[in-house]
């Protein structure tokens, strides 16, 4: 995973963070270019399985939120600009002519992609893609970040490490190895969290518990400045919900998140 932290460090950097209320879906969305059969649309969905592709670099996906809003945080999902040796920008602009860079990534590999900068206000966001050849880009994320208040409890299976693989395996009745084939390679771990204070769970929580308990996926990292490997794109799995439970004295309360884990 690459997570770029700009700017000075805080103390939110170090507590489990949430990126789920996907600004880029909620403006007007427009793109440089875009290739035949991978239009600008496909990064705004949570599908992980359709691109937009630019046919040129550099190019630009932006959009005008109608009004300012406060962004600290984006994320690119399902994408090859490790492979394609690509630069990437996030920028803001006050009026779309001139910007300013938020945010910089140059990634090493294809997997998920955290930035994560100094709260800015701005009407218009755009990520700008330069060097190398153009990519394919399944998800991208902007946002106001959502932190939790502690940290995650152990033990805690690191999403980078959740990976299962369901094999069909190849042996003889005498028992000889004649290889195997991966059917299925995801992930999924288990994410509890620290007690919860009963105010924070009855205002805070209740728009991310709505998201989580949909089915909506989301990008989490358990604690981006000191586990600098452990992001991802997940969702809830089946049998999960986030449903929190009263301590003893009623002004704690804890939960936890089972999620299926993107395969990167």
């Amino acid at each position: 995973m690459t997570i770029k932290i700009e700017n000075t460090l805080t103390a939110n950097d170090a507590l489990p963070t949430i990126l789920y209320n996907n600004l880029f879906a909620q403006g007007t969305l427009a793109a440089s270019t875009e290739a035949a059969g991978y239009p600008k649309e496909n990064a705004i969905t949570e599908n992980t399985i359709k691109f937009w592709k630019p046919t040129a670099l550099p190019a630009t996906i932006s959009v005008d939120l109608g009004s300012a809003k406060s962004v600290d945080s984006f994320s690119i999902v399902a994408h090859d600009c490790g492979a394609k040796g690509n630069t990437i920008l996030l920028q803001s602009s006050p009026d779309n002519s001139t910007w300013t860079t938020r945010c910089t990534v140059v990634p090493t590999d294809n997997t998920t992609i955290l930035g994560l900068f100094t709260s800015v206000s701005a009407r218009y966001w755009r990520l700008s893609i330069s060097g190398g050849t153009a990519p394919n880009i399944g998800v991208v994320m902007m946002t106001a970040r959502f932190n939790m208040p502690a940290g995650v409890k152990p033990p805690y299976l690191p999403i980078w490490l959740s990976h299962q693989y369901e094999l069909l395996t190849a042996n003889t009745l005498g028992g000889q190895f004649m290889g195997n084939r991966i059917l299925r390679k995801a992930g999924k771990t288990n994410i509890a969290l620290v007690a919860l204070e009963r105010g924070f769970v009855e205002s805070n929580l209740v728009a991310f518990r709505e998201h989580f308990n949909s089915g909506k996926a989301f990008v989490f990292a358990s604690s981006p400045s000191n586990f600098t490997k452990d992001a991802g794109y997940v969702w809830r799995t089946e049998s999960s919900l986030i449903s929190p439970v009263f301590d003893n004295s009623g002004n704690w309360m804890s939960t936890s998140m089972e999620v299926y884990c993107y395969g990167e």
